[in-house]
């Protein structure tokens, strides 16, 4: 048995894989707002509820980034209380089975190099639209870090501005074009907290306001994934699967504006893989 963990700002979601299945699932609320301590008290709490006196071999953790993947250190993220903090030597210690830790992004990716529907692809990226913009990359059928962090293609600088993440990098993808984007616009528009899928479903229901909400975010999102088809020549890119079956207005625009500005063939489409986060952590230690 292994356990895979989806580690996000919002909540922490596990799962108990076995033979590549997974067999059980748990959710639970991260509390990141109440610190550091309770985050990996929260951590530990699910993994003692999802093995239930099973024996677990091994451990993999998804956790937002930037992180050192080879020591499971994770250095900074925005939207966790973590700074500097080895989270594979603190689950270690704590259950004494082997435990990997890297980028959720990079899970994803990994899960749909093995499970997913382009799983004969060797070179394609991922993107995860949440409160960010994370990505993924396989490259020559591998996993690709680079020295520790590569293809953090959220921060990548768009253009010049006053927009910035939750990093401070000025203009960067992230800061034009993520979720947390849709939404802020959303509520200056409509004058109600919206999730960026209400919005994004409104555009395919032919509603002028989220259209052009969308438009925006679409533009720089379309430079952005240009520019990632001009450097890296993937076959493909997949978006999340949090937009499969819906988001088809969203999907159109994308292509549009890429179109504009790639020098070469292109492909976009939305992952339909479930659990891509779990499954790829569990995979870390397969």
């Amino acid at each position: 048995m292994i356990i895979g963990i989806d580690l996000g700002g919002t909540h922490i979601k596990l799962g108990l894989v076995n033979n590549n299945i997974i067999i059980k699932k748990l959710t639970l609320n991260t509390e990141a707002s109440k610190g550091k301590q309770r985050v990996i008290n929260n951590i530990i709490k699910g993994i003692s509820l999802i093995k239930e006196g099973q024996k677990i071999k091994a451990i993999g953790i998804g956790s937002p980034g930037p992180l050192d993947y080879k020591k499971g250190i994770i250095i900074k993220t925005p939207n966790l209380p973590f700074r500097n903090v080895n989270l594979k030597k603190i689950i270690k210690n704590k259950f004494r089975v082997k435990v990997e830790v890297d980028n959720d992004a990079n899970c994803a990716a990994l899960a749909e190099k093995i499970y997913g529907k382009y799983n004969k692809l060797d070179n394609f990226v991922v993107i995860t639209l949440g409160t960010g913009i994370g990505s993924g990359a396989i490259f020559n059928g591998k996993l690709y870090h680079g020295g520790l962090f590569a293809t953090e293609f959220g921060h990548m600088i768009i253009k010049g501005g006053k927009d910035h993440c939750h990093l401070n990098h000025y203009s960067c993808l992230e800061s034009l074009a993520s979720c947390s984007v849709i939404s802020r616009e959303a509520k200056k528009v409509f004058g109600k907290k919206m999730m960026a899928i209400e919005v994004i479903i409104l555009c395919d229901k032919g509603n002028k306001k989220a259209k052009k909400i969308v438009d925006g975010v679409s533009k720089y999102l379309g430079i952005g994934l240009a520019n990632i088809f001009n450097m890296l020549d993937p076959e493909i890119i997949l978006i999340d699967k949090g937009l499969r079956g819906k988001g088809k207005y969203f999907l159109n625009k994308l292509n549009k504006e890429v179109k504009k500005n790639v020098m070469t063939k292109f492909k976009i489409a939305f992952s339909d893989l479930d659990d891509a986060g779990i499954l790829g952590a569990a995979a870390l230690v397969k």
